[in-house]
């Protein structure tokens, strides 16, 4: 019955009705885009839903190499997939049960409940796994932004003298959006530049690589289910 299905759902429905509208409306778009999806490709969208969340990020400028979306429909997607990730966390009783939740919420619409029930379906025996994924970005994030996506472009700056080129430039523009709303970072680098932050980085990621093996020996990461 459906009061029955609301108050064994009372924490999500709780969860839910905190989202705003915007945040409802991004997901009903995401829902959308993912519509357009073949149904025999359901398992490549839960996939691509537990590496964002693996991935502890937005999913920004990294869904659309997994799943067949449009750059314009990553966020909406991003938003639905967290979304859906809570209620596969929090939610009690069937798929069914948990993406009624989600259509009395205003977080999808009627029509995209089948396939809402389909990742649920999948989803839902994983909740453990997503819990543990969540926890752990949260650990990651808790100080500061995080990285959502970062893009890079080539310009070649131009100096004239008289109608004639006297000197061409080439540099490297950066844009790094975080998660946090509004929060991003431009700037600009020459060859030499770049060049030695590439060096800082890769050895950042060496530093790193041996900081989570030491982290998994102290806290083994829990493999997917």
């Amino acid at each position: 019955m459906p009061g029955q299905t609301h108050m064994a759902n009372s924490a999500l429905y709780r969860a839910l009705s905190d989202v705003d509208d915007e945040t409802r409306s991004l997901s009903r778009q995401g829902l959308g885009a993912l519509e357009q999806i073949p149904r025999e490709r359901t398992a490549d969208i839960v996939a691509a839903m537990l590496q964002m969340f693996e991935a502890g990020g937005s999913g920004e400028g990294e869904l659309g190499k997994s799943l067949p979306i449009d750059s314009d429909d990553e966020e909406s997607v991003a938003t639905a997939f967290t979304l859906l990730g809570l209620a596969a966390r929090l939610g009690r009783g069937t798929p069914e049960d948990v993406a009624q939740a989600l259509l009395d919420q205003g977080l999808s619409e009627k029509h995209q409940v089948d396939l809402v029930i389909r990742i649920l379906a999948a989803a839902m025996p994983k909740a453990e796994f997503l819990a543990a994924l969540v926890a752990r970005a949260a650990l990651a994030d808790a100080l500061l932004p995080s990285i959502s996506s970062a893009e890079t472009k080539i310009d070649v700056r131009l100096g004239f003298k008289g109608a004639n080129i006297s000197v061409a430039v080439p540099i490297v523009l950066v844009r790094i959006s975080t998660d946090v709303r509004g929060e991003e970072l431009r700037f600009q680098m020459d060859k030499r530049q770049l060049g030695i932050l590439v060096k800082q980085l890769q050895a950042a990621l060496g530093r790193l690589e041996q900081a989570e093996a030491l982290a998994d020996k102290i806290a083994p990461t829990e493999k997917r289910g």
